[in-house]
């Protein structure tokens, strides 16, 4: 964002007078473009550049933009792309990073229930294998159980 902030205002701001906002002659749809609006400053210009990523005041400054100097235009369409593919990317790994947060706790999940059927299965078995309740597994029970 700094970067193209500060070419925008190297290009646009410095622009010698090309647009009519600053000039007394009258032309076309933006004769009240002023480049110093939007591209005054780096700050002024960042908060431009991130109306132009969220697409809000874009046809303000594109229009003139485009009609006084369409060799900078790309660079525009440059930044979108970028910053586009930027927040798709940080969106992607916010999705991702929930999922694999679901899956580990999902996971987390399936080992305790499993956990819990082996001490359920565990009990089972102990209480088949003294069923007078004594507490004690000897080889008189394993015997008794029908187990050798």
């Amino acid at each position: 964002l700094y970067v193209f902030a500060l070419l925008c205002v190297m290009t646009i701001r410095d622009s010698d007078g090309i647009y009519p906002g600053l000039n007394p002659v009258v032309e076309r749809d933006f004769a009240e473009f002023n480049p110093y609006d939007y591209f005054a400053t780096v700050p002024d210009t960042m908060v431009t550049l991130f109306h132009l990523v969220v697409m809000d005041e874009f046809s303000a400054f594109a229009k003139p933009v485009w009609h006084r100097q369409t060799w900078f235009f790309p660079v525009f369409l440059i930044f979108i792309v970028l910053t586009s593919f930027a927040l798709l990317n940080m969106l992607i790994g916010v999705i991702v990073q929930c999922a694999d947060d679901a899956s580990k706790s999902l996971a987390a999940d399936q080992q305790k229930v499993e956990e819990s059927n082996r001490i359920h299965q565990m009990i089972r078995l102990t209480t088949l294998l003294d069923p007078k309740g004594s507490g004690n597994i000897d080889i008189t029970c394993l015997e008794d159980g029908g187990i050798d």
